[in-house]
């Protein structure tokens, strides 16, 4: 990719995950409560998620996007409603749009997007695991903070390695070449 919007939508993908993992870490919440964070953090992962979506190469990276922005777009209105089941839909609606974006990986051969998405994917596995623990009275507390920095982790390597192939573009053609390099070669084998 390496264009300026998937630049934009990464960074604002990962500054929302973070805005949510410290608004779902008690000790580092200011105010009143994790609502403000959670609505922010939220609001700019599905706003980063639909950048990236648009600026999508394949069918299913595009959809590896929409179902995590719509996944946020369901959490923020649990935010609203105070409803954990429509949290837990939309963490596991991120995990699933996720899942595809490793598969992308993959299929492209790229591990620092592998290991960012696969990130992502566990850290909302954590936070929904953690929602239906909640709904049993199961303390789960853990679980979620754990969940969300593990989620932000992610999103920010994905930040930096979309950032890295925007600053140095050579590096991503060249990677690119090799591959097809690579690929033929095998098919001469």
């Amino acid at each position: 990719m390496g264009s300026v919007q998937v630049l934009i939508g990464s960074w604002a993908q990962a500054i929302g995950t973070v805005i949510s993992a410290i608004g779902g870490t008690p000790i580092l919440v200011i105010g009143d409560g994790n609502q403000p964070y959670a609505i922010i953090g939220n609001s700019l992962q599905a706003i980063g998620a639909a950048v990236l979506a648009d600026e999508a190469d394949s069918t299913l990276d595009r959809y590896g996007n929409i179902i995590p922005a719509i996944g946020n777009v369901i959490v923020l209105r649990g935010v609203f409603l105070d409803d954990l089941d429509l949290a837990i839909t939309g963490d596991l609606f991120q995990a699933t749009g996720g899942s595809l974006s490793i598969y992308t990986a993959i299929q492209d051969e790229e591990l620092v997007d592998f290991y960012a998405n696969g990130l992502q994917v566990v850290g909302n596995g954590a936070q929904a695991l953690a929602g239906i623990q909640e709904k049993q009275d199961i303390d789960s507390e853990d679980l979620a903070i754990t969940g969300g920095w593990i989620q932000a982790t992610g999103a920010v390597i994905a930040a930096l390695q979309e950032t890295h192939n925007y600053l140095y573009p050579n590096d991503t053609e060249e990677k690119a070449g090799e591959n097809d390099q690579s690929d033929d070669e095998n098919r001469n084998v």
